[in-house]
């Protein structure tokens, strides 16, 4: 298996210096067609999305990844639904609310740039554009420009350090820095008209309570009927994220261990 793995490997190092001496109008049409895309794990229907790293790799067996969530897209959502999908990352979750053939509106929100990008690409080659609409801004508990710190460049990343000072900041990052928008829910729905969602499913990297601060009206709102959110219970936040939805008057629905982690599980709360 080692000696196939370092075959592979000489072949491909051959592969790309040949390629560079190729001209480039030749070198683009070759990137081109050799992008590859694949079939997300989802049975129900045919969701691909392009796949530029190990990273993106893994988003293909989303469904195996998060079933539960799977079945609170299929179970929850009614015809003509507005669904908020928080961190949305390449769109794999998004993509399956959106093929469900219930006139169903998504919001993706994705502030990583890299990965911002592979979720547009992925909304057009499924054709869904009119159903998806991709938002490139953090939600948080107020409204400004700020710092994002990235734990990679590759689209589909995730695990980033984000918004400077979470209680969710991750070991190892790149330290890459840039500027973004942060908003808060709140703003969205009521300065720029974006739609009551019935649906918001949050997986921000450790930054949900700030989310949920900036959104106090919009959850007060009885069209939201829903909420997914990941929690870590091994941090302070964790506790507070779930006292907090509580206090805004949803209840406990479903509580499941997230796949490969000890103290973090997926919430599901309904009113």
């Amino acid at each position: 298996m080692k000696f196939i793995k370092k075959l592979i490997e000489i072949c491909i190092v051959a592969i790309v210096y040949l390629v560079r001496l190729f001209p480039n109008k030749v070198k683009v049409l070759i990137l081109e067609k050799f992008q590859f895309q694949d079939k997300v794990d989802y049975l129900k229907s045919n969701i691909y999305i392009h796949v530029t790293s190990k990273i993106s790799l893994s988003r293909l067996k989303s469904v195996s990844k998060e079933p539960k969530t799977v079945e609170w897209i299929e179970n929850y959502f009614k015809a003509n639904d507005t669904f908020f999908d928080v961190g949305a990352n390449v769109g794999a979750y998004s993509l399956i609310a959106a093929s469900l053939g219930r006139n169903i509106k998504v919001y993706s929100f994705e502030p990583v740039p890299g990965t911002f990008y592979e979720l547009c690409s992925n909304i057009k080659m499924n054709s869904l554009q009119g159903s998806i609409v991709p938002v490139n801004t953090c939600l948080s508990n107020n409204d400004k420009i700020t710092l994002f710190t990235m734990s990679s460049l590759d689209g589909g990343a995730g695990l980033h350090k984000g918004l400077e000072g979470d209680d969710g900041q991750k070991e190892n990052s790149l330290d890459f820095k840039y500027f973004t928008s942060i908003y808060k829910l709140d703003t969205l729905v009521e300065k720029f008209q974006f739609p009551i969602p019935n649906h918001i499913k949050v997986d921000v990297d450790g930054h949900e309570l700030g989310v949920l601060q900036g959104a106090i009206n919009t959850l007060s709102n009885q069209k939201v009927k829903s909420i997914q959110i990941e929690v870590d219970e091994n941090i302070q936040s964790g506790k507070e994220i779930v006292d907090f939805i509580l206090k805004m008057g949803f209840n406990i629905n479903e509580k499941n261990l997230h796949p490969d982690t000890k103290n973090t599980y997926d919430y599901i709360f309904i009113k």
